[in-house]
């Protein structure tokens, strides 16, 4: 599925990103009391801006992904794709530089974005807590739901990167590779 998403311009990407955002907060609208209506205005304004940004964001680390990869084939990529972030590491010399050079930027983008990601993070937590006190504490489901599994994933992203370059700088035996 992710291959197909990739592909996708970032017009067609945004439904993608924009309807769970949009459906968990109309659903916290209607379970409030509201009426469809005035869950629905809230919940729409939202998801447009989040699912536009998500979908922006993720199109910018598709194209950088790609470029770190460099130019080898879809099988190798796939493959060094996956060693980058989990798995043992390739034999082939050159799907494990590959793989390499792609854990080395997402961890150089994991320290560029974390200053920016604390502060929305820091920005969104107190509007939620806003949320709940003027509305209802239902508000309190949609960083359970939403926030804090992307803040756990964020803190320990760095260290798993950290040792796949580890795993992947490792000196390796030569492998002939036949074809």
């Amino acid at each position: 599925m992710r291959n197909r998403l990739i592909s996708l311009p970032t017009w067609a990407l945004f439904p993608v990103t924009a309807v769970p955002w949009t459906a968990v907060l109309f659903a916290v609208g209607l379970i409030d009391g509201g009426s469809w209506r005035e869950a629905l205005l809230p919940a729409a304004t939202v998801g447009v801006i989040v699912g536009l940004g998500t979908a922006m964001a993720l199109k910018y680390r598709w194209r950088t992904e790609q470029h770190a990869l460099g130019p080898i084939p879809a099988e190798d990529r796939r493959t060094a794709m996956r060693a980058a972030r989990k798995g043992p590491a390739p034999a082939d010399p050159e799907v494990r530089a590959a793989a390499l050079r792609l854990a080395q930027r997402q961890l150089q983008e994991v320290r560029r974005r974390y200053p920016l990601l604390a502060i929305a993070g820091a920005v969104y937590a107190a509007a939620d807590l806003i949320g709940v006190f003027v509305y209802s504490h239902w508000y309190l489901l949609i960083p359970a739901v939403l926030v804090v599994p992307m803040a756990i994933s964020l803190a320990r992203t760095p260290k798993q990167l950290r040792a796949r370059i580890a795993l992947l700088s490792e000196p390796q035996e030569p492998v002939l590779r036949t074809e």
